[in-house]
């Protein structure tokens, strides 16, 4: 029992470690594709960040879109407990509530560095064929908490019954992508300007729909 216990806590610290390193890599990659751009930097060059050999790097991520892949779910992952509480208890108007949800999982873009590596994560996500199963996974879930929200919202009345739920988390979701996009791809287009234009658009997606004002 003693020595199982031991094996135990052995196998703990060797998980926390690897966390911790693996985040570690993550980390200095985000800071190397913003300095440099996500195709000029080489996996050589996020061992030299980290102090470790190359082999080391590989043996987490065979290749850079992995990495590339990791930071994408680990953005996604940051904002769950934020985006739960919005699900859970939403603002009693629903454009506001999608509006909450989509600004918690945008942040703040306004830094030219971060439009800069959020361009080239685009770029390199709509490319990467061998990463696509897991790709769509981590889209998928802020389409799934779209889709609880929404449901939520008719369950409490603040929707329409009538409302067609699959067809309001595709138009959402669209209208989130599409302005996600224009704001990291335009340099002067603000996280403010943004959201004042979802709204706009989510206010005339739920029009015909509103229980509440």
């Amino acid at each position: 029992m003693i020595v199982k216990k031991m094996e135990q806590q052995s196998g703990t610290r060797r998980d926390r470690k690897k966390a911790k390193l693996r985040a570690e890599l993550v980390e200095a990659a985000i800071s190397l594709f913003k300095d440099n751009g996500f195709e000029k930097t080489r996996i050589e060059d996020i061992a030299v960040a980290v102090d470790v050999a190359v082999a080391t790097v590989y043996n987490y991520f065979s290749t850079k879109q992995q990495i590339l892949v990791e930071i994408v779910s680990k953005t996604t992952d940051d904002t769950v407990p934020a985006v739960l509480a919005i699900v859970e208890n939403p603002p009693k108007n629903p454009v506001d509530a999608v509006l909450s949800l989509i600004k918690t999982d945008f942040g703040n873009l306004d830094d030219k560095a971060d439009k800069k590596l959020w361009r080239e994560l685009l770029a390199s996500m709509n490319r990467d064929q061998e990463n696509r199963e897991r790709i769509e996974e981590i889209r998928g879930r802020f389409r799934g908490s779209l889709r609880q929200l929404i449901k939520a919202l008719v369950h409490k009345r603040q929707l329409a019954a009538s409302a067609d739920i699959e067809a309001l988390v595709d138009i959402s979701y669209a209208i989130y992508a599409y302005h996600f996009r224009q704001l990291v791809c335009i340099d002067r287009m603000t996280t403010a300007h943004t959201l004042k234009l979802i709204r706009r658009d989510v206010k005339a997606l739920f029009s015909g729909f509103l229980m509440t004002v």
